[in-house]
């Protein structure tokens, strides 16, 4: 059926997606580690990154193996720089992969394509989160399926 199909697709891309931000965060992690190994100052790291000083300090324990590397903090604020945009816009795409899921779980369920366990089946969640996900959501204008596939 084209429509479980879809939702397939749309789960294996946020699946996808989560995954290569679990991978994105652990490199972000070993370069601010890294920076910091090298001298980069807590507060430029704090003020790229967006973290606490405290949490900052404790990425740089947990990296306590690290040798220095003699990168400059300039390219050490560089490099977490693209890594943070990169993180970013992995981000903001697997929101809107979320967001088109949603929208065919509700019109799935409100034109009776599937039922709630089928839907759970495909998507990995618990029927009651779906009722609740879809109450209100209103399904997206009539798109064909080509449509849904490319942003997938």
């Amino acid at each position: 059926m084209e429509f479980s199909r879809l939702l397939t697709d749309k789960q294996g891309a946020i699946r996808f997606r989560s995954s290569r931000i679990r991978s994105l965060g652990a490199s972000l992690n070993q370069l601010v580690a890294q920076a910091l190994r090298d001298g980069t100052p807590v507060a430029d790291l704090v003020r790229i990154t967006r973290l606490s000083a405290l949490a900052v300090r404790r990425i740089g324990r947990a990296f306590d193996d690290l040798q220095p590397t003699g990168l400059a903090a300039a390219e050490h604020l560089g490099a977490i720089t693209r890594l943070l945009r990169e993180l970013t816009a992995l981000e903001d795409s697997k929101a809107a992969v979320e967001v088109e899921r949603l929208h065919l779980l509700a019109e799935a369920s409100r034109q009776q394509i599937l039922d709630e366990f089928e839907l759970a089946s495909l998507t990995g969640l618990r029927p009651e989160q779906i009722k609740k996900m879809t109450r209100g959501v209103a399904a997206q204008p009539r798109r064909n399926f080509a449509d849904h596939r490319a942003t997938g």
